[in-house]
């Protein structure tokens, strides 16, 4: 169902312009920090916002020197650190690439539903993107 949603949200963007915008919750991170988490409601909205400023909803794209690729701009290390940490908690993302858009876009959804958006440059002026669209 998730792949479903990113899919669209790739092709359609607006589509989720209507999700009402929940309450953010903190989430210790295991290293004393407190990380904001949004709501699963939430969180195509700010996968949506992400996007469009790491990517600009492109999918073949190069960022950051070469270093970041695809629509989540994933760097390949962040990328398979983020996904190592999924599989530990019991996601099944063993086959999710970091070539693949869709497994890009799953996994920044994940990692945006578990507290770890700081990741991105740009997730806070995307937070604020959300918070201000309502």
């Amino acid at each position: 169902m998730a792949f479903i949603g990113l899919v669209v949200l790739l092709l359609a963007p607006s589509a989720f312009a209507q999700a009402p915008i929940l309450p953010v919750t903190p989430l210790e991170n295991g290293r004393g920090n407190f990380l904001p988490v949004i709501d699963k409601l939430s969180s195509a909205r700010l996968v949506e916002a992400v996007v469009r400023r790491e990517s600009e909803f492109r999918t073949d794209v190069y960022g950051d020197h070469g270093l970041a690729y695809g629509p989540a701009q994933f760097h390949e290390e962040t990328f398979y650190r983020i996904k190592q940490r999924a599989i530990n908690k019991g996601e099944p993302f063993y086959f999710l690439d970091y070539r693949n858009p869709v497994a890009q876009l799953t996994l920044l959804n994940w990692a945006l539903e578990n507290g770890y958006g700081p990741e991105w440059s740009t997730y806070r002026k995307a937070l604020a993107d959300v918070r201000n669209a309502s």
